[in-house]
């Protein structure tokens, strides 16, 4: 796994970013079996906002994306692709995501 080769290098990373939370939860995994904390030796954040990030120990700190109001507009584009056929028309819509932190990456300033 990736993660075991960043910590293994002579400079590891202080923070590891997963790119979603399934990844976050193999990476907290591999960070406890080297014997390290999280945040102190390390901080841990993901992306998705599952509910189990906030269930194991530490909680995971993630990204919230709204993926239900994703699925609508993605839909509603593509129904609107089909019913007027002809030049697709590329649009850059943005949308909100919320970060949260939790106590994977939450270090308390003492």
């Amino acid at each position: 796994m990736q993660v075991q080769n960043l910590l293994e290098l002579s400079s590891p990373p202080d923070a590891i970013f997963a790119i979603n939370d399934a990844a976050a939860i193999q990476a907290m995994l591999v960070i406890k079996s080297k014997g390290l904390r999280m945040p102190e030796d390390i901080a841990l954040i993901g992306f998705n906002n599952e509910p189990v990030t906030s269930l194991v120990e530490p909680s995971i700190s993630t990204i919230a994306q709204p993926a239900f109001q994703i699925g609508k507009l993605a839909a509603s584009h593509v129904l609107e692709q089909i019913s007027s056929p002809g030049d697709f028309i590329p649009q850059k819509i943005i949308l909100r995501t919320e970060l949260i932190i939790r106590d994977s990456s939450n270090r308390r300033k003492k």
